[in-house]
This record gives C-alpha cells, sequence and structure tokens, in this order.
C-alpha cells in the first residue's frame, strides 16, 4: 500500500507536524485459497532523535553543520499478534512528490534511503486496552527529507517555515515488489554454478553429441541401403 504524508510547521505549536496521523492499513492474506484481509493501524509522529534508538540513527553527514535539535518521522505499524504469521512482508520505499515537468502531473519518486528503511525495529507489546500486539518501527531523520529534496530542486522550506510555502509532500510504499523482483533476477541459480565459458562449452557439447548421433544414425542406414543394392553373392 501507498501511504502519502505532508510535513508543515504548525503556526501554534511552532513545531514540525505530520499529517494526516494515522492510517487504515488493509494487507491481503490468502486463507484456504480464498482472498481476505487483515487490518493493521500505521501512526506517524515527529519525534526527537534521543527517543530513537541509536542503530537508527542517520549518518552525520546528512545533516547540516551545528543543526539543532535532530527530528525523525517515526513511522509505528501496529497489527494483531494472531495476525503476525500471515503479515505480508514489509518492503520500504519512499520518496517525495513531485510534478512531472514532461506530463504536469504530480507522481512521487523513489528514492534509495538506505538503512532507514531497511532496518524494522519489531517488538511485541500492550495497547492501550492491555491486549498484545506485534510493533513495528521506523525513522527517517527530517535532514534526510531536506537533503533528498534538496537534491532534486523540490521547495522544502515548509520543514523550518511558517507561511504560505506549500508543506513537503511525500510518498511511502509499505509493500514494494520491485526490490524482490531484481533481486531475484540478480540471484544465480544454484543448479548451475558454472561460469558462462562452461555453460556454452556444455550446450557446444550437447548440440555435437545430438549432430554426432544423427550422423551415426546416417551412416547406418546409409550401409543398410548400400547392403540392399548389393547382395552378397552366394
Amino acid at each position: 500500500g501507498f501511504v502519502q504524508f505532508e510535513i508543515r510547521m504548525d503556526p501554534q505549536l511552532k513545531s514540525r507536524t505530520v499529517s494526516p496521523e494515522n492510517y487504515i492499513i488493509a494487507f491481503p492474506n490468502r486463507d484456504k485459497g480464498k482472498q481476505r484481509y487483515h487490518s493493521s493501524l500505521l501512526t506517524m509522529r515527529i519525534v526527537p532523535e534521543e527517543s530513537v534508538p541509536p542503530e537508527h540513527h542517520a549518518s552525520r553527514a546528512q545533516m547540516e553543520p551545528n543543526f539543532n535539535p535532530v527530528e525523525y518521522v517515526e513511522f509505528e505499524l501496529i497489527l494483531r499478534v494472531r495476525e503476525a504469521p500471515v503479515q505480508q512482508q514489509l518492503r520500504l520505499s519512499a520518496g517525495p512528490v513531485r510534478v512531472n515537468p514532461e506530463t504536469g502531473q504530480r507522481e512521487s519518486m523513489r528514492i534509495d534511503l538506505g538503512h532507514c528503511v531497511r532496518q524494522i525495529a519489531s517488538d511485541v507489546v500492550d495497547d492501550p486496552r492491555g491486549k498484545r500486539v506485534v510493533r513495528n518501527r521506523w525513522w527517517i531523520c527530517v535532514e534526510t527529507l531536506r537533503l533528498v529534496c534538496t537534491a532534486n530542486g523540490l521547495d522544502c522550506r515548509a520543514l523550518d517555515e511558517v507561511g504560505a510555502c506549500p508543506p513537503v509532500e511525500w510518498v511511502i510504499c509499505l509493500a514494494d515488489e520491485r526490490g524482490t523482483r531484481v533481486a531475484e533476477s540478480q540471484q544465480p541459480q544454484q543448479e548451475e554454478n558454472r561460469d558462462v565459458d562452461d555453460l556454452v562449452d556444455f550446450i557446444d557439447g550437447k548440440r555435437g553429441g545430438s549432430n554426432a548421433k544423427r550422423k551415426k544414425k546416417r551412416r547406418s542406414k546409409e550401409e543398410e541401403d548400400e547392403a540392399d543394392c548389393y547382395p552378397a553373392s552366394s
């Protein structure tokens, strides 16, 4: 599923906010050949860096010098414990929304954001009702959003300014199949561990063997024809 969100400075709170804050995500699930769905709750919020596990911190190279404080967009996906075994594997990709200069249509880009969308923190917690749920979390640094937007010539003033500037719009895909197809196409087949030259020789050898068999059959047929034409003398 695709999730679109906006980030801007709230004029009243004087801080960054994400909207919408919540999405209900329906994941497909095949049960006994029937197409079914189970729902999950995705929550997005702005959090300070100290709330993010150190292993999920962005590279310091992405930060502006002396930029303080550092904030992140936190994504939290909640699902029922009993539905965790059938949960579709998360394959995250994300990118900003832009206007295509050729078509004039709005479209979302897909940018390689590195480990921040490849490392997902998963644990089991109690929800406010006291029920056990599976929590999946990942984080994207606001400075990463700024870096990507600046590199692609997109307006990102809304990350810092309150006013008429448009909000920063991004789209995140929760189950991007493109990376899986590419990885499968690049993965070598286990039954063929030889290099290209060996495979070419192998194929040529098979062809040669087939030609030899055909030639042998042809010679046998010719010898039989000759035997019929020139019978042995008594």
